[in-house]
């Protein structure tokens, strides 16, 4: 994932003359850009990252210990939060009366239930690519052949659930693009298991046109 957009709109909030007067204190927002301030300036950062645990804790307590938790789920708890106030500073700092999600996009969900189909739309902020359970080491390109393939679905406007297939699209394209590996699987006994597959990808070109169709617009990321 490519964060320098957020970071970059981070880094012009710390550096707007009294930008207090338009951050609430006590946010992750305005943690985020003392630790980029800190940062700068090569003074300790240990106390500002106490400072946005215990914030995290206090929005999700399940970050309040020491257990292991992912990037995606901790992505999930501040985005909300950094997204609401950038917009709100932003609209107050420019003038900027609209300002759009960075990660949010469009996924179409088709499913096909004997002749007929049915398609609906849902924003989301991440994408989850499967991984091919029978193969020890994976390219990026065959979780987006994974993710694109149909499945079986239950169809909820039918009832049906025999001959039903549903396939996800991305529509729209976000300015940053999460990707979520789902490494969890269930076994024949019911027993869920994590693989321990390694992805390879571009690390400069992630081309996602041929597996979606975004109207005649690229879309490459650099992560």
């Amino acid at each position: 994932m490519n964060t320098k957009p957020l970071v970059r709109k981070l880094e012009i909030l710390a550096y707007t003359p009294d930008r207090e007067k338009f951050l609430n204190k006590n946010t992750l927002t305005e943690l985020f850009i003392q630790l980029i301030v800190n940062f700068d300036k090569k003074q300790d950062l240990s106390g500002v990252l106490k400072q946005i645990k215990e914030k995290v804790g206090s929005i999700d307590d399940s970050f309040c210990g020491n257990s292991q938790k992912d990037a995606y789920e901790f992505l999930v708890v501040i985005l909300p939060d950094l997204l609401k106030n950038l917009r709100s500073a932003f609209s107050k700092v420019f003038g900027l009366h609209s300002y759009s999600d960075p990660f949010q996009f469009q996924v179409s969900i088709i499913t096909h239930c004997g002749t007929k189909h049915h398609k609906k739309l849902e924003s989301r902020t991440s994408l989850v690519l499967p991984l091919p359970q029978d193969k020890k080491d994976v390219d990026i390109n065959e979780c987006f052949e994974l993710f694109k393939k149909p499945q079986s679905a239950y169809c909820l406007e039918c009832k049906d659930f025999s001959a039903s297939t549903q396939q996800e699209l991305m529509s729209s394209k976000p300015e940053v693009l999460i990707m979520y590996l789902q490494r969890t699987d269930m076994t024949n006994s019911g027993r869920y298991v994590k693989g321990q597959q390694s992805v390879e990808f571009d690390e400069t070109d992630l081309d996602l046109n041929k597996y979606f169709n975004f109207g005649g617009k690229l879309m490459c990321y650099e992560s």
